[in-house]
């Protein structure tokens, strides 16, 4: 038996199940109860950058977004596989948030990759902090801003306004006041 550890429902009622080293597979219950399997993985015919997957995320479009140790793969609800990002394996994807028509996958390498869900394309500028840097976690915090678990540096807000990262975020009493919920 392979070994699955992490699970996600997609907004179509597929389950999606990774875990270390094995690709993903997509469970689909039909109408008549029965289930389909799909597997991706770098070796099976749905070719994945990786067989190491880090996040599974669902985009307005229908659009799956597998985020990899290295590269990204999107697989449309025609269930084509498309890679992004995958060239010397210098991206490892961590998270993803779809905030008003733009889509920000966050890298470990402390970097930000832009989609523009209205065209289909990536902004042709990545985003990324100047100082080298590892990203552990994120999250969205509000309406306008990711907050950044940096490894180096610690808590790191990004501005999807203004496009600017700000250290320190919270200062004063050095208290984080309210919930922050990573999920």
């Amino acid at each position: 038996p392979l070994n699955y550890n992490q699970y996600y429902e997609a907004k179509d009622g597929a389950i999606w199940l990774w875990g270390a080293w094995n690709g993903c597979v997509r469970l689909n219950k039909l109408p008549d109860g029965n289930i389909t399997t799909d597997f991706y993985a770098p070796a099976s015919s749905q070719l994945l950058s990786s067989s190491i997957v880090r996040f599974v995320f669902d985009d307005s479009s229908g659009d799956i977004w597998l985020g990899c140790q290295s590269g990204l793969n999107r697989i449309s609800p025609e269930f084509s596989v498309q890679q992004y990002y995958e060239e010397n394996n210098s991206h490892t994807f961590l998270k993803a948030f779809e905030i008003g028509k733009h889509i920000y996958f966050v890298t470990t390498q402390h970097r930000i990759f832009i989609y523009n869900t209205t065209t289909k394309t990536f902004l042709p500028d990545t985003i990324h902090f100047n100082t080298p840097a590892t990203f552990s976690d994120v999250a969205q915090f509000g309406p306008s801003h990711l907050l950044l678990v940096c490894r180096e540096e610690g808590l790191i807000t990004y501005n999807i306004v203004t496009g600017e990262f700000e250290k320190e975020p919270f200062a004063g009493d050095g208290e984080i006041h309210g919930n922050i919920q990573f999920i």
